[in-house]
């Protein structure tokens, strides 16, 4: 019944795409499935389904030539499709991406033009996030370089600063040492020699004072300036802010792309004066040369940074991009809102109005506080010393006196097990390779579809890939391997297969052994990726190319989310990710993380979300809490706290 229903409504929503494409576009993606690419017998649909290849100029070229082609067919505009919900439109495009010409053929018209038209939607949304991401990758890490370079530069000024400290200290001792009107006689030996040396070496101290790497940031800008402006050049963006600047600032960015000149006036083309209120007062100072004037490199370099900043955190969209689409596309309606936010609030134990709010945390802070401050004298822990709170180093455990016995007789009692029968003992316990079926929910129509899912799991859930796995299955092939991963396997039928695992697991015995399945911790694993790759990023703590696979693993010992991450991004960003998205039976409500997993906006959003947030934090003993009220005193811990708490 429910396969019945469901195809009945996506032959409706085909036949009103296809009635919204119109019959001359619906001609033309026909069109698209019969022509062959000009390298020999293969069909353009097969170039459609082509990824973008490593970020070089050439390589980004192409990516943009083959953007604008996709974008020609004129078959992604939002107004066609209308009416269909994203879950829907997502899982037309991941069944086109399974299918070849052939396959396409078979399907009626109105299926073949509504599938084409969603997966080169889905494609050119790609290639957007691409651009973007590049975009922001570049100037990231030049800002990085620049950084490194900084250090290197004050490393081997070292010498000259020091020689200049020196001759600073001769000069106050002097001074302090000298009657005033033999003073400047005194001094005369000490500053008069090389005056010009150590004006200049001042000049370059100056320069690079409070670790300024502005200066050096152009170097590392240049080699990929045209690398940047042809990803600009293909992507349209808009500001979410009102009165924003922005597409003019770009213009000026953009006609003075070319200008030899250095100094240029702040002007737009039709010599409106520009803005600059929105730079900083520090980068002001590297921008500005005078007040009709400022600095051609040094204003390209401000611009695409805010730029960077604003594709991050939604200040600048991308149209036609997902992942830098228009957050406010995605709020809930005011009115929806002002319903729910009474349920909601009960259901977190948050009060309703701003007041209540803040009245509530200044409260619980209070009692906190009296708490700690009661339990203190007991507290074999922590101590104060000069008013800092300092944490006793933990004893190392003693392991039970029968631990090597046990594990000794656990190795003799459990049988070895191979890889790939530990993957068919799970998926015969928890069916989760029954999920593997095609992107339209209906049944395979292969062969032992079971083995085959087992066997493809298999190859690129270790990472062997099908060509390697096919040598050591039997009975199986690489076409068979890369066939089935292609048209069955989409990161949504993982993440429903990863769930069904978690399920069956929370309902062994020996889940409720390891801990309660409240708590949760999240840490990152650095993994390799070759350099020329999208999310690749070097690790300066860990060294070498690649990014961060992070994960989130509950107190019980199993995984219920992973995700992976840039390196020089903080992990405070994704941290909440992880309990929002997860769908299990385990619903942690407590996480737990390293200093790099907490920021203040993310411990506000978490107790907003009513998620316990208990991350390790670097360097705790210079921060300090604010008082609950002007007159809070308490006897033991009243050297942690500062100012009263604001009422805002």
């Amino acid at each position: 019944m429910a396969g019945g229903i469901r195809a009945q409504v996506n032959r409706e929503y085909f036949a009103m795409v296809a009635e919204a494409l119109g019959a001359e576009r619906c001609i033309r993606i026909d069109r698209l499935l019969m022509e062959e690419t000009g390298d020999g017998p293969f069909k353009v649909w097969r170039e459609v389904k082509t990824d973008s290849g490593a970020p070089t100029l050439d390589t980004l070229r192409q990516t943009i030539a083959r953007l604008r082609w996709l974008e020609s067919l004129d078959v992604h505009g939002a107004a066609f499709f209308a009416g269909v919900p994203a879950a829907k439109l997502a899982r037309f495009a991941d069944e086109a991406r399974g299918l070849n010409t052939q396959d396409m053929w078979k399907l009626r018209d109105a299926k073949r033009a509504t599938l084409v038209a969603a997966f080169v939607k889905r494609r050119i949304a790609l290639i957007l996030d691409d651009l973007g991401i590049l975009v922001v990758r570049r100037i990231r890490r030049m800002h990085a370089l620049a950084r490194e370079r900084l250090r290197e530069h004050l490393w081997e000024r070292q010498v000259e600063t020091d020689r200049l400290v020196e001759t600073l200290r001769q000069a106050l001792e002097i001074w302090s040492a000298t009657p005033s009107e033999h003073r400047l006689e005194k001094l005369e030996p000490v500053l008069g020699t090389d005056l010009e040396r150590n004006l200049d070496a001042c000049r370059e101290h100056e320069a690079h004072a409070r670790r300024n790497h502005f200066p050096f940031l152009w170097k590392y800008h240049r080699p990929q300036r045209n690398l940047i402006f042809e990803a600009l050049s293909a992507i349209r963006l808009i500001s979410t802010i009102t009165d924003d600047p922005f597409p003019r600032l770009l213009e000026f960015v953009q006609t003075h792309r070319r200008t030899k000149r250095s100094d240029v006036p702040p002007v737009d083309p039709a010599g409106n004066p520009l803005p600059l209120d929105w730079m900083s007062e520090r980068w002001r100072k590297f921008v500005v040369v005078d007040s009709d004037v400022v600095d051609r490199r040094a204003f390209e370099l401000v611009f695409l940074t805010h730029l960077s900043n604003g594709l991050q955190n939604g200040d600048f969209v991308i149209v036609g991009s997902d992942e830098f689409s228009d957050y406010r596309d995605q709020l809930v309606p005011i009115e929806m809102v002002e319903e729910l936010a009474p349920a909601y609030c009960r259901q977190v134990g948050l009060p309703r109005s701003g007041e209540q709010f803040t009245a509530d945390l200044r409260q619980r802070l209070a009692e906190t506080a009296e708490t700690v401050d009661l339990g203190f004298p007991e507290n074999t822990e922590v101590k104060l010393e000069n008013g800092l709170p300092v944490l006793k180093r933990e004893g190392r455990r003693q392991l039970p006196a029968d631990f090597k016995r046990i594990e000794r007789r656990l190795r003799e009692i459990i049988p070895r097990r191979g890889i790939l029968d530990m993957v068919s003992d799970v998926g015969r316990w928890t069916e989760f390779l029954n999920g593997f079926g095609l992107p339209t929910g209906t049944r395979a129509s292969l062969d032992d579809p079971l083995r085959r899912a087992l066997f493809s799991v298999f190859a690129y859930g270790c990472n062997l890939g099908p060509s390697q796995a096919a040598g050591s299955l039997p009975e199986t092939s690489r076409r068979d391997l890369a066939y089935f991963n292609q048209r069955h396997v989409t990161e949504q039928r993982l993440d429903e297969a990863n769930r069904r695992i978690i399920d069956v697991y929370a309902k062994l015995p020996i889940h409720g052994l390891w801990g309660s399945g409240r708590s949760a911790s999240a840490d990152g694993t650095k993994r390799e990726l070759y350099d020329n790759n999208l999310l690749s990023e070097y690790h300066l703590r860990y060294g070498g190319t690649g990014a961060i696979a992070y994960w989130h693993v509950s107190d019980t010992y199993i995984a219920i989310f992973s995700h992976f991450i840039p390196c020089s991004v903080r992990e405070a960003v994704f941290i909440l990710d992880g309990l929002i998205r997860n769908e299990s039976e385990i619903q942690p409500d407590t996480l737990h993380s390293d200093t790099h997993g907490q920021t203040a906006a993310v411990f506000a959003i978490a107790h907003l979300l009513g998620i316990r947030l208990m991350p390790r934090i670097k360097n705790w003993k210079d921060l300090d809490f604010c008082r609950p009220e002007a007159a809070a005193w308490y006897n033991h811990i009243d050297s942690l706290f500062c100012e009263p708490a604001s009422r805002q």
